[in-house]
Protein backbone atom coordinates (compact mmCIF):
# COMPACT_ATOMS: atom_id res chain seq x y z
CA UNK A 1 0.00 0.00 0.00
CA UNK A 2 1.25 3.71 -1.09
CA UNK A 3 0.77 6.55 0.20
CA UNK A 4 2.05 9.17 2.39
CA UNK A 5 2.67 9.17 6.55
CA UNK A 6 4.13 12.83 8.53
CA UNK A 7 6.42 12.09 11.01
CA UNK A 8 7.68 14.71 13.46
CA UNK A 9 11.01 14.62 15.45
CA UNK A 10 11.37 17.46 18.00
CA UNK A 11 15.30 18.08 19.43
CA UNK A 12 16.19 20.51 22.16
CA UNK A 13 19.95 21.34 23.79
CA UNK A 14 20.43 22.52 26.63
CA UNK A 15 22.91 25.06 28.01
CA UNK A 16 24.91 24.78 30.22
CA UNK A 17 22.84 25.90 33.41
CA UNK A 18 19.89 24.48 31.82
CA UNK A 19 17.60 27.40 31.85
CA UNK A 20 17.95 28.25 28.16
CA UNK A 21 16.63 25.55 25.59
CA UNK A 22 16.95 25.90 21.82
CA UNK A 23 14.24 23.76 19.95
CA UNK A 24 13.84 22.70 16.55
CA UNK A 25 10.64 20.55 14.96
CA UNK A 26 10.98 18.52 11.98
CA UNK A 27 8.54 17.50 10.26
CA UNK A 28 9.08 14.92 8.07
CA UNK A 29 6.70 13.06 4.83
CA UNK A 30 7.39 9.38 3.99
CA UNK A 31 6.74 7.76 0.65
CA UNK A 32 6.59 4.31 1.87
CA UNK A 33 6.84 2.38 -1.90
CA UNK A 34 10.14 3.71 -1.36
CA UNK A 35 10.44 1.48 1.45
CA UNK A 36 11.29 -2.14 1.41
CA UNK A 37 10.39 -4.38 4.73
CA UNK A 38 12.36 -7.61 4.70
CA UNK A 39 15.49 -6.36 2.87
CA UNK A 40 19.32 -5.44 3.39
CA UNK A 41 21.12 -3.62 0.76
CA UNK A 42 24.63 -5.14 1.23
CA UNK A 43 28.25 -3.87 0.34
CA UNK A 44 27.48 -0.06 0.58
CA UNK A 45 27.23 0.95 4.27
CA UNK A 46 29.40 4.05 4.83
CA UNK A 47 28.42 4.40 8.73
CA UNK A 48 26.59 2.28 10.82
CA UNK A 49 25.35 3.33 14.41
CA UNK A 50 22.79 2.49 17.12
CA UNK A 51 19.32 4.45 18.04
CA UNK A 52 16.92 4.67 20.43
CA UNK A 53 14.91 7.57 18.10
CA UNK A 54 14.13 4.79 15.89
CA UNK A 55 13.25 4.48 12.05
CA UNK A 56 13.03 8.42 11.82
CA UNK A 57 16.60 9.26 13.37
CA UNK A 58 18.05 6.74 10.75
CA UNK A 59 15.92 8.65 7.93
CA UNK A 60 17.27 12.32 9.25
CA UNK A 61 21.01 11.41 9.29
CA UNK A 62 20.62 9.83 5.91
CA UNK A 63 19.08 13.06 4.36
CA UNK A 64 22.03 15.31 6.64
CA UNK A 65 24.60 13.24 4.67
CA UNK A 66 25.54 13.83 1.36
CA UNK A 67 26.74 10.53 0.15
CA UNK A 68 23.67 8.67 1.25
CA UNK A 69 21.79 6.62 -1.55
CA UNK A 70 19.47 4.52 1.27
CA UNK A 71 20.25 3.17 4.29
CA UNK A 72 19.29 0.02 6.30
CA UNK A 73 17.40 -0.04 9.55
CA UNK A 74 17.68 -2.76 11.88
CA UNK A 75 14.09 -3.11 13.90
CA UNK A 76 15.49 -5.56 16.80
CA UNK A 77 18.70 -3.79 17.33
CA UNK A 78 17.95 -0.36 16.24
CA UNK A 79 20.23 -0.40 14.16
CA UNK A 80 21.01 1.98 11.29
CA UNK A 81 23.72 1.88 7.90
CA UNK A 82 23.95 4.39 5.98
CA UNK A 83 24.34 3.47 2.06
CA UNK A 84 26.39 5.09 -0.48
CA UNK A 85 24.24 3.12 -3.19
CA UNK A 86 20.81 2.26 -3.77
CA UNK A 87 18.54 -0.86 -5.25
CA UNK A 88 17.99 1.09 -8.41
CA UNK A 89 21.94 1.34 -9.44
CA UNK A 90 22.64 -1.83 -7.35
CA UNK A 91 19.56 -4.52 -6.93
CA UNK A 92 22.22 -7.70 -7.22
CA UNK A 93 22.89 -5.95 -3.63
CA UNK A 94 19.51 -6.40 -1.92
CA UNK A 95 19.45 -9.40 0.19
CA UNK A 96 16.61 -10.41 2.34
CA UNK A 97 16.72 -9.86 5.74
CA UNK A 98 13.29 -10.67 7.84
CA UNK A 99 13.94 -7.90 10.77
CA UNK A 100 15.32 -5.07 8.34
CA UNK A 101 13.57 -2.29 6.50
CA UNK A 102 15.74 -1.10 3.27
CA UNK A 103 14.79 2.89 2.54
CA UNK A 104 15.55 4.83 -0.46
CA UNK A 105 17.02 8.23 0.47
CA UNK A 106 13.69 10.05 -0.91
CA UNK A 107 11.26 7.42 1.52
CA UNK A 108 11.76 10.28 3.93
CA UNK A 109 11.49 14.64 3.07
CA UNK A 110 11.73 17.34 5.93
CA UNK A 111 8.35 19.63 4.90
CA UNK A 112 9.22 21.71 7.50
CA UNK A 113 11.81 23.04 10.35
CA UNK A 114 10.59 25.50 13.22
CA UNK A 115 12.92 26.43 15.56
CA UNK A 116 12.47 28.61 18.74
CA UNK A 117 13.96 29.51 21.88
CA UNK A 118 12.67 28.70 25.71
CA UNK A 119 13.73 30.24 28.36
CA UNK A 120 13.71 27.79 31.16
CA UNK A 121 12.72 28.52 35.00
CA UNK A 122 14.64 26.70 37.45
CA UNK A 123 14.09 27.19 41.09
Amino acid sequence: MGGLHIFILIFGTVAVFGQDTNVKIYEFSRNISLSIPGKRLIGHVIEEFSTKKQLIHCAYECLKTSRCRSYNYEHETHTCQINDADHVTNSDSLVNETESEYNHRDAFSIDQVTQFHLNIFVN
